[in-house]
């Protein structure tokens, strides 16, 4: 499955939009950085709104005055176990090779948390020892 991480550049600061597809939708988390840099420590993310699969490409002006959306990252992911309140997957994109680990916290806030895990994935043309 394709997912996307999409720079959003507001008035007052900027987020990154972590969108995986899922169905006919694209399961999306507002996240303090870029997929690239999270690490083993979690970082708090908050699970938004699913998006359409359009966001997959696009690049330009959020409706509603809110401001503008750039691609930072492309690629594809594997699912190894989603539930409700966790998804265990890896990614293969354009800047990130690993697996992470998203889990809620359990309330209706929309919290959650993102960490990368153990279970990495080798570049391309890179052998793993």
């Amino acid at each position: 499955m394709r997912f996307v991480v999409h720079h959003h550049i507001l008035a007052g600061g900027s987020h990154w939009d972590l969108m995986f597809e899922a169905g006919a939708g694209l399961a999306t988390w507002r996240s303090p950085v870029p997929l690239a840099q999270v690490d083993a420590r979690p970082v708090a993310i908050e699970r938004i709104g699913d998006h359409r699969l359009a966001y997959l490409s696009y690049e330009g002006p959020v409706s509603g005055d809110r401001g503008r959306v750039e691609i930072h990252e492309t690629g594809t992911y594997e699912t190894l176990d989603v539930t409700e309140r966790e998804w265990r997957i890896r990614v293969s994109g354009s800047l990130t090779h690993a697996a992470f680990l998203l889990c809620s916290s359990g309330g209706a806030s929309g919290e959650w948390t993102i960490r990368r895990t153990a279970d990495e994935v080798a570049r391309p043309n890179e052998t793993r020892v």
